[in-house]
């Protein structure tokens, strides 16, 4: 067993060579419209640190072509953007001139810890607000919480919704099966805070643990 492990790591070095992932496709249409408010999904990051146990993004990581594109950067998902508000034939460029809202996102959390290294949901929210384009932002709420006063500025009233997921009242619970979330106290503590910024917030029991 040592020595498939090791085989394995050998072949596949350029997987411990690279410290994150990339989306390969983060400006998409969302498969769910016109089910769902939102037709156009961002997803800047591609696999998700939250590790939440029932999540299917962190257990399938093919799931949506998500496999190591570490060339695919914030500076990517900008071109893919400008290219689609430029082409009158592009669907996503439709909906964004029309300010459709953009959710943002629902396969990844756009406030994991390589946010403080990256910056690439600071990027894409500054280009929505200066395009006034709707946002739907879901998130556990890491980096927002400990930096809220950085990213405040850029979450205006009435554009933007924050969907904070909170799936059980016991934080001993959620460590185990949120490992890379932060506390449920915390979650509602960012609640008041972006509540008092004037930004409407939804609480959701989802999923059910």
């Amino acid at each position: 067993m040592i020595a498939l492990i090791a085989r394995f790591f050998s072949r596949n070095s350029r997987i411990l060579s690279v410290p994150f992932d990339f989306n390969a496709q983060p400006v998409r249409l969302c498969g769910q419209w016109p089910q769902r408010p939102y037709p156009v999904e961002v997803s800047v990051y591609g696999y998700c640190q939250m590790a939440c146990s029932y999540c299917f993004a962190n257990r399938n990581r093919d799931a949506f072509d998500r496999e190591l594109h570490p060339k695919n950067t914030t500076p990517t998902m900008l071109r893919r953007r400008d290219r689609a508000l430029a082409d009158d034939l592009d669907p996503i460029g439709f909906f964004l001139r029309e300010r459709y809202p953009v959710v943002f996102s629902n396969t990844t959390d756009p406030f994991q810890r390589e946010e403080k290294r990256y910056r690439a949901s600071e990027a894409f929210l500054a280009w929505a607000q200066a395009n006034r384009v709707p946002v739907y932002l879901q998130t556990r709420g890491n980096v927002l919480y400990e930096e809220f006063e950085r990213y405040a500025p850029l979450l205006d009233a009435g554009r933007v919704v924050v969907y904070l997921s909170v799936c059980q009242m016991d934080d001993a619970i959620r460590h185990r099966h949120e490992p890379g979330a932060m506390a449920i106290e915390k979650r509602w503590e960012l609640a008041e805070r972006l509540t008092a910024h004037g930004v409407p917030v939804i609480a959701a029991c989802n999923p059910w643990v």
